[in-house]
């Protein structure tokens, strides 16, 4: 059971007169910061959210994300440098958990983990970075990890990314803007022409339903009708599905970054992709997509149009209307920058994007309680080496065995097979960022379809 089970949020739904579309909701700054809290959630965290018991009647299928989480499960502990490795990318962290344990519901449920002493000085430490070991207390005890429940729960007071007593107004499409302009403004901005007339009702929304609309953001563009009007049993006409295909116009990236090889085996004679053939950097780069989260796609996509509900969400934060009514600038930088939570940013990343540096008030125990400085035991990478793993189109990645090439799933003789030798740089991992979110042929979409020369079709 989520620990937020008995949490109502309520709001103000404005529809058309006959209950067939929300306009737009007003809502409190905890309506907002949940909303805004969908941009800071690690993908592998939504992952594991989306495979719960009480969302699973409804699970979407978001890309092949999936995939390469649950690749990541099935893989054996002596795949990876150490135990934590794995651990660390079965829950990541976010840049945001220190925040995000002051929402008043948290549709991931997640509990932040607390270093404590249980001797008589009682200390405990938030565990804000992958980094940490088993640190050492003052009193020379080892701390344990856990969940401190106490802490959570005195955490959770006032808002966490907006102003205390600010209210918003919401349109279907997810676009934040304070509810403090003029009827006239108002008008113009949510796109009114002549409505034939309004209606307007009270609804309280309760985990689930936040759950229900963060996969309706995924997956529509009206998430806020697909969700409300269905709670209050009126009949819903679903949104297009929106996961956007790959952007054709590359979007700049830096140019001095590491670049790899992945190997695609074609059979020559239909064109097909069977799987691609990469070490463990390739593994590495999929595997570091689970940390990023929603907003980190959006900022290295530099303003390209991605899912629609979530490209407004994102833009909400840009918006200068809404600048006076964040906590403070920092939690303004923050959401745009969207970065890594800290330590997770492998070497040689070819993606643009950072990680968050630790409080400077939390660094110095890094000294005096003996926490660990180095990227686990990998010098920066998830997987041991070397060795060598097949990737499916749709992300699912298995240990590679030369075996494979003679006896694969398709039955193709080896002598009907060629590898093509791919370069993966900056450009390519973002592609393939993209079509893992947004296709179930992310190889075929993100890496294969780029190249114009090449003749490769896509079979279901």
């Amino acid at each position: 059971m989520s620990n937020f089970e008995g949490v109502e949020i309520s709001i103000k739904v404005v529809t058309d007169k006959d209950k067939t579309r929300v306009l737009f909701v007003e809502g409190d700054g905890n309506f907002a910061d949940i909303l805004l809290s969908f941009l800071v959630m690690p993908l592998g965290r939504v992952v594991k959210m989306l495979a719960n018991d009480h969302v699973k009647e409804n699970r979407p299928t978001i890309g092949c994300i999936g995939n390469i989480y649950n690749s990541m499960k099935a893989l054996d502990c002596s795949c990876f440098c150490s135990r934590r490795v794995k651990e660390s990318l079965t829950d990541p962290l976010s840049s945001f958990d220190e925040e995000c344990a002051g929402l008043k519901l948290d549709i991931c449920d997640y509990r932040p983990s607390y270093y404590s002493c249980h001797s008589i000085c009682s200390l405990s430490l938030r565990k804000l970075s992958v980094y940490w070991d088993e640190p050492v207390c003052k009193c020379y005890k080892n701390m344990k990890l856990g969940a401190g429940e106490e802490q959570i729960q005195s955490d959770r007071l006032g808002k966490v990314f907006t102003l205390d007593d600010a209210t918003f107004i919401v349109t279907d499409d997810l676009h934040i803007m304070p509810s403090t302009g003029t009827v006239a403004e108002m008008v113009t901005i949510l796109g009114f022409g002549k409505p034939e007339g309004t209606a307007k009702q009270d609804v309280k929304l309760k985990h689930k339903d936040f759950v229900d609309l963060y996969i309706a953001s995924l997956i529509s563009e009206t998430p806020l009708s697909e969700v409300i009007l269905k709670k209050t049993g009126q009949e819903v006409k679903l949104g297009k599905i929106m996961l956007r295909a790959k952007n054709t116009e590359s979007v700049p990236q830096e140019s001095d970054k590491k670049q790899m090889i992945l190997k695609m085996v074609i059979n020559k004679s239909t064109k097909k992709l069977l799987f691609a053939r990469g070490d463990k950097a390739i593994v590495d780069l999929l595997f570091s997509f689970l940390p990023i989260s929603l907003g980190g796609v959006e900022r290295l996509l530099a303003g390209k149009p991605f899912i629609k509900s979530i490209d407004h969400l994102y833009k909400s934060v840009h918006n200068a209307r809404n600048k006076n009514y964040f906590k403070n600038s920092d939690i303004e930088k923050r959401l745009n920058r969207s970065s890594l939570a800290h330590g997770y940013l492998p070497k040689s990343y070819v993606l643009n994007l950072d990680e968050e540096k630790l409080p400077s008030d939390i660094e110095k125990y890094y000294v005096y309680y003996q926490l660990s400085k180095s990227f686990f035991y990998g010098q920066g990478k998830y997987l041991r080496g070397p060795k060598t793993y097949m990737i499916y189109d749709d992300l699912t990645i298995e240990p590679f065995y030369m075996a494979d090439i003679f006896c694969n799933k398709e039955e193709v003789s080896p002598c009907d097979l060629e590898e093509l030798n791919l370069t993966i740089g900056p450009e390519e991992a973002l592609n393939l960022l993209q079509a893992a979110l947004t296709t179930k042929h992310a190889l075929t979409s993100g890496i294969l379809n780029p190249h114009r020369d090449l003749d490769i079709s896509v079979h279901e």
